[in-house]
């Protein structure tokens, strides 16, 4: 992991969240820490409507915190009830700390090669379904990153847990002066509560 990414990360204050999102967020760490402790794989995917911008902002910072927590038994992924694409304001906002290595393909919904470090593994991102066959089709930990997605999927199939933690989408912004400041701060807030939930898990000496 490169030394600025890692500065930022340090940087997050978690002191900052309130009481009352941190009892949505130790679901999640509850739900993590009992696959944990039975010694098995993590596989977290974050879902919203349309896999465009706050489930991928989810997906890349925990793949990224994982990393940072050296908790190597974590993945994760991000899906849609429909696919569309990752909107370019959320890899804007990312650019300083993770570099875009190349995108693939120049159609309507392009998979990107995401890198955070000079031996990090490509981290590749793309909208797409649950039903996508890169994503586990039983076992994850499903969390849900919009209202819409929440209410639309009162259960997910394949899933242990299910949890609710719906992030305020920063599409409001699109085409305003606004734009990138609000995906800055989209940005901050999710690796701020997800470095909560890392910092929380207790790992076997």
């Amino acid at each position: 992991m490169n030394e600025q990414l890692k500065k930022k990360i340090d940087a997050l204050d978690v002191s900052t969240i309130s009481v009352e999102r941190k009892e949505r967020l130790m679901q999640v760490v509850s739900a993590m820490q009992s696959k944990i402790d039975k010694g098995e794989l993590v596989n977290l995917v974050f879902v919203c409507t349309h896999n465009s911008r706050r489930s991928q902002f989810s997906q890349i910072w925990a793949h990224i915190l994982a990393d940072y927590f050296k908790i190597d038994t974590v993945n994760s992924y991000s899906a849609g009830t429909e696919a569309t694409a990752l909107y370019p304001a959320v890899l804007d906002a990312l650019r300083e700390d993770v570099s875009v290595e190349h995108s693939v393909g120049d159609g309507t919904n392009p998979y990107y090669l995401l890198k955070f470090g000079e031996n990090s593994p490509l981290l590749v991102c793309f909208s797409k379904t649950l039903e996508n066959p890169l994503n586990p089709r039983t076992e994850f930990i499903a969390i849900m990153t919009c209202s819409e997605a929440d209410n639309g999927c009162p259960m997910v199939i394949g899933a242990s847990h299910r949890i609710s933690l719906p992030f305020e989408d920063p599409k409001k912004s699109d085409g305003t002066s606004g734009q990138s400041a609000s995906y800055s701060a989209t940005s901050e807030l999710i690796a701020t509560e997800l470095k909560f939930v890392f910092s929380s898990i207790q790992r076997k000496s």
